[in-house]
C-alpha cells in the first residue's frame, strides 16, 4: 500500500498501471474499482482510447454508473482533439443515462459535441432539451425541443415536452398549442393540458381533459389523475392497496403522502412522507419529501419547523438545481421570522448558484434580497 501511495504521490502512471494490470486477474469483487483506477491512469499518460474501453467495462456491469459515466464523457469531449468523429447512437445514449443519473451539465456538454459533428441528429436534441429543462433553462430547452420537432414534426413526445415547457415559462397559449398537437399525433397530452387548464382556473375545461386521459389511460386510471379529477379518497385507496404489496416502495410512500396532503389530512401525509424519506435517505423522492412536508410547515405558519425540513432536503441532495429552490424557500421562512441576516445569506447564495449555472435572477429573489438587506440595515441602526 504504501508503495503504492508514493507512486500515486509522484504521479507516476506508468508504473500504477502496471500494477493495477497484475492486482486485476485477481480482483473479484474490486474488479470495478481497479478499472476505474486504471483508466484514471490511462487518461493521464493521454492513452484516451485504453481508458475508454476501462470505462465501458465498469458501464457494462453498472450501467448508471455515474463516475464512470462522467469520466466516460469527459473522454470522448478530450478525443475531439483529435478530430475524432463520435458515434452519435452511442453518444446519445450515453447522455440519456448521464440525465438520468442527474449529471445534466456534463451531459450538456457531450451533447453539444455530437451535435457539431452530427447537427441532424433529432435525439440529441431532445435529450439536450431535456437536460436543460431539468437544469431551469427552459428557453433554451424549448429552442432544442423546436429543432426536434423541425426534424421529426409527427413524433408527439416532442411537442409534449417542449409544451411542458412553455407551460413552466407562463407562455400557455404556446403551451396548449404543442399539447393538442401532441393529442391530435397520439392521443397523449390529455392530462398535461388539463393541468394547464387547472392553472388557468379554468376548471370545467380541466375536468374535461382529466376524463378523457381517465377513458385513454392504457393500464386504469393513475391515483395522481383520481387525486387530479377530485377523487382523492380513491387515490388514496389505489395507493394503500399498492403499498400492502410493496411496503418498501419509497415513490409509493411519496404519492401516498401527496394525495393525502390534498385532502388536508396533515399528520397522516407527515406520516407517510416521512416515511418516504427515510426509506430513500438521499435523492430525489427523499428531496420532494423533505419539501413537501416543508411546504406543510410553512402552511401551518411554522416557519423553523419549514427550516429545519428544508436543511434536511439540502443535505439529501448534491444537485445544485435542487440546492437553489431549497435555499430560497429557506430565506423566506427566516424572512418571515424576521432572521433578516440569514434570510439575505440564502437569497445571495441562491444568487451566486444560479450564476454558476448561467441561470437568471428573478425579480422575486432580487427583490427578497434588497428587502431583507434594508431590514438588516434598519436593525443595525435602531437595535
Amino acid at each position: 500500500m504504501g508503495s503504492l501511495q508514493g507512486l500515486l504521490e509522484g504521479q507516476k502512471w506508468a508504473e500504477l498501471v502496471k500494477v493495477l494490470d497484475a492486482a486485476l486477474p485477481a480482483a473479484g469483487g474490486d474488479r470495478r474499482q481497479l478499472l476505474l483506477n486504471r483508466a484514471f491512469c490511462l487518461q493521464q499518460l493521454g492513452l484516451l482510447r485504453k481508458a475508454l474501453k476501462d470505462y465501458e467495462a465498469v458501464l457494462e456491469d453498472e450501467p448508471a454508473h455515474v463516475n464512470a459515466l462522467l469520466h466516460k464523457a469527459k473522454v470522448l469531449v478530450a478525443l475531439r482533439q483529435g478530430e475524432v468523429r463520435p458515434d452519435a447512437n452511442q453518444g446519445v445514449g450515453l447522455a440519456v443515462q448521464m440525465v438520468n443519473t442527474g449529471q445534466c451539465k456534463e451531459a450538456i456538454t457531450l451533447l453539444d459535441l455530437l451535435l457539431q459533428h452530427h447537427p441532424g441528429n433529432v435525439g440529441a436534441f431532445a435529450a439536450r432539451g431535456t437536460a436543460k429543462a431539468l437544469m431551469h433553462r427552459l428557453q433554451e430547452a424549448v429552442e432544442d425541443f423546436s429543432a426536434a420537432i423541425e426534424l421529426e414534426p409527427r413524433f408527439h413526445d416532442f411537442h409534449k415536452r417542449r409544451g411542458q415547457a412553455l407551460m413552466a415559462l407562463g407562455e400557455d397559449e404556446g403551451a396548449a398549442r404543442d399539447l393538442r398537437s401532441c393529442i391530435q399525433l397520439a392521443a397523449d397530452g390529455h392530462e398535461e393540458l388539463g393541468r394547464l387548464f387547472q392553472k388557468q382556473k379554468d376548471y370545467r375545461r380541466a375536468e374535461a381533459e382529466f376524463q378523457a386521459a381517465l377513458r385513454l389511460a392504457p393500464g386504469g386510471p393513475t391515483p395522481d389523475l383520481l387525486s387530479a379529477l377530485g377523487l382523492c379518497q380513491e387515490g388514496i385507496a389505489t395507493y394503500e392497496r399498492a403499498l400492502q404489496q410493496q411496503p418498501d416502495s419509497k415513490d409509493l410512500w411519496l404519492n401516498l403522502g401527496m394525495a393525502l396532503k390534498e385532502l388536508c389530512a396533515v399528520e397522516r401525509a407527515r406520516e407517510a412522507l416521512r416515511k418516504a424519506a427515510k426509506l430513500a435517505r438521499s435523492g430525489p423522492t427523499a428531496v420532494h419529501a423533505y419539501r413537501l412536508l416543508a411546504q406543510m410547515a410553512q402552511g401551518l405558519g411554522d416557519h423553523l419547523g419549514a427550516v429545519r425540513e428544508l436543511n434536511r432536503g439540502i443535505s439529501a441532495t448534491d444537485k445544485e438545481v435542487q440546492r437553489i429552490e431549497m435555499r430560497f424557500l429557506r430565506g423566506a421562512c427566516h424572512h418571515a421570522v424576521g432572521l433578516h441576516r440569514q434570510a439575505v445569506d440564502d437569497y445571495q447564495q441562491t444568487l451566486e448558484a444560479q450564476g454558476t449555472l448561467g441561470a437568471d435572477a428573478s425579480q422575486e429573489l432580487v427583490s427578497f434580497i434588497c428587502l431583507a438587506f434594508y431590514q438588516t440595515l434598519s436593525e443595525s441602526v435602531y437595535t
